[in-house]
């Protein structure tokens, strides 16, 4: 497994496609998107505390950063086997296992790693320290984690079981599209219509959003040990499923 972590992490940093959709995007959507949508929308109540967009907007990236593992997962386990290398994996002293756990912990590192850039940019952008409790550090932490499982898994059983590029595209764009704006991600759901609200109900970007940014502002919602274990009992089926569809994998 040190040989696939190493693999992973010279990958994650040397290969230019990676990079950008890891940590340029992310930045970009910060600088740019909460900026200036912050002079349009103004100050926003949150758990009763008023934050400007920026603060609001900025832990709803956090969770997508986590869901941009997704695509990504999904593209490269197309690219490892079609290359050879998980056959190679499987005639060395690893395996198929060893590579799923080795790839997810580099992303779970990775994940951290994006959100201290991201964090730093944040309080550089708005001015403001974030001051958390224990319990909020403790919850983000843990909500980081299990974010980065479950988009990372997910991606990873769409790339066992789904080759062509075509229908690949077509469940990129059709799936992107309503987990992103049917969740908090850009603003408070609870607002929004009914239909909306009944997904975000069942998407987990929606808790993964609320979560971070209840931690961040310190303010964590009444039902959070409620999202916490949708989002642990979810991302444990997901890492049961992911290993069973790697073991399937046809070299």
């Amino acid at each position: 497994m040190k040989a696939i972590i190493w693999r992973e992490i010279r990958v994650s940093i040397q290969n230019i496609f990676s990079l950008v959709s890891q940590f340029i995007v992310p930045i970009f959507f910060l600088v740019f998107f909460a900026t200036i949508f912050a002079s349009n929308f103004g100050r926003l109540s949150f758990g009763g505390l008023e934050v400007d967009y920026i603060r609001f907007f900025a832990p709803g990236l956090f969770g997508y950063v986590t869901f941009l593992l997704f695509a990504l997962s999904f593209t490269y386990i197309k690219i490892d086997k079609q290359t050879g290398m998980m056959a190679i994996i499987t005639l060395s002293k690893s395996s198929l296992e060893g590579y799923f756990f080795g790839k997810l912990l580099v992303q779970i590192f990775l994940s951290f790693c994006k959100i201290i850039v991201l964090v730093s940019l944040t309080i550089i952008l708005s001015g403001v320290f974030p001051t958390m409790a224990p319990v909020c550090i403790v919850v983000f932490c843990v909500t980081l984690t299990l974010g980065t499982i479950i988009w990372f898994s997910l991606g990873l059983i769409g790339g066992v079981y789904i080759q062509r590029d075509d229908i690949r595209e077509v469940l990129m764009l059709l799936i992107t599209l309503p987990i992103t704006f049917a969740s908090s991600m850009y603003y408070d759901v609870n607002k929004a219509h009914s239909f909306i609200q009944n997904i975000a109900t069942v998407n987990p970007l929606t808790y993964i959003c609320n979560l971070l940014r209840g931690s961040y502002l310190d303010r964590l919602p009444p039902d959070y040990l409620y999202q916490l274990l949708f989002l642990a009992g979810l991302s444990c089926f997901l890492l049961f499923l992911g290993v069973y569809s790697i073991r399937r994998v046809k070299l």
